[in-house]
């Protein structure tokens, strides 16, 4: 296992510096601090660097939620070799959507704000107190001195916005919010990018939305529901059209962890959040998958009547 050792914004600009091709890449089911931070950061070293060849990988399908973001099409589909990969927000390489790209790489920079992170680049750039990878991109720019304009402003701040819960989760610093201020600054657009986060919920999901609300269950200060093959084909949706959901049950009063187990073929993904007495981050860790102290996630592998079990067991080791 690699040692928890970081590195310094300082050799993240030497790498940069020397190779002559940079790729940018993040993980598999893509969120918008996911594609906020490497656009952010890919705009912004595109405008700077004219004379090297950079690419920013698709990490996998776009969300429906997400899809503006990229409306320019900045995605290449495959990964060419290269002097420098850059992996951000990225805990862990089989969370990326092929693993081998880190093969095609001379050089490894990982940069991430997951206290799972594994450590796996050349040099490890890894903050747990920061609230998103948008964030750290946001330091890594302005002490770089590499441009800074309204397209990278809007990249960061979304990326910054939704990993934070519109700012409402414990991560969020006064230096955070300082950020924020200075993006905004930038003249981004922060109704039109409320609108089509948060206030643009197409039929499909609107349809999801309503069959999970049927499917709540309830144990002790645990609510969960699971979503199976049939809801997702039935209403046209994906795994990553919950969003919404997860926001809503994060509302239920008495209830401080939340889980939506939503079934993919043969397995389970979960998603989960805690308000204030859960750690989901090390519950994660526990079925190998990971996150924050309150916002986390894992895939299973087996009974779906196991799993549910399991994470009652948590509840009553908490009561």
């Amino acid at each position: 296992m690699q040692m928890k050792n970081n590195h310094s914004i300082k050799d993240i600009g030497l790498a940069i510096e020397e190779a002559n091709s940079i790729n940018i890449i993040s993980h598999k089911s893509p969120d918008g601090d996911n594609m906020g931070s490497t656009l952010g950061l890919y705009l912004s070293l595109k405008e700077k660097y004219k004379k090297k060849t950079i690419n920013i990988i698709k990490p996998d399908d776009i969300p429906s939620k997400y899809i503006f973001i990229e409306e320019k099409k900045y995605y290449k589909e495959s990964m060419s070799e290269c002097d420098l990969l850059m992996v951000i927000d990225c805990a862990d390489e089989r969370r990326l959507l092929n693993e081998d790209n880190l093969k095609k790489a001379k050089k490894v920079i990982n940069i991430d704000h997951h206290k799972s992170n594994k450590y796996f680049g050349d040099i490890n750039y890894v903050l747990e107190e920061y609230s998103s990878s948008a964030e750290i991109v946001y330091d890594i720019i302005k002490e770089l001195e590499l441009p800074m304009n309204k397209e990278v402003a809007t990249m960061l701040y979304i990326g910054i916005d939704t990993d934070t819960g519109r700012f409402m989760y414990s991560s969020t610093s006064d230096d955070t919010m300082q950020k924020v201020s200075k993006l905004m600054s930038y003249g981004i657009d922060i109704n039109e990018i409320n609108i089509k986060l948060y206030r643009s919920m197409n039929k499909n999901i609107f349809e999801l939305y309503k069959l999970a609300i049927n499917k709540i269950n309830f144990y002790k200060d645990f609510a969960y529901l699971v979503l199976d093959n049939d809801d997702f084909n039935k209403t046209k949706t994906s795994r990553d059209d919950t969003d919404d959901i997860l926001a809503f049950l994060q509302g239920l009063e008495d209830y401080d962890m939340i889980a939506i187990i939503k079934e993919v073929k043969d397995i389970y993904k979960v998603s989960l959040r805690s308000k204030y007495k859960y750690d989901v981050g090390s519950i994660g860790e526990d079925f190998d998958g990971g996150g924050h102290k309150y916002a986390a996630g894992l895939t299973y592998k087996g009974e779906l009547d196991e799993l549910i079990k399991k994470l009652k067991g948590y509840v009553d080791d908490a009561n």
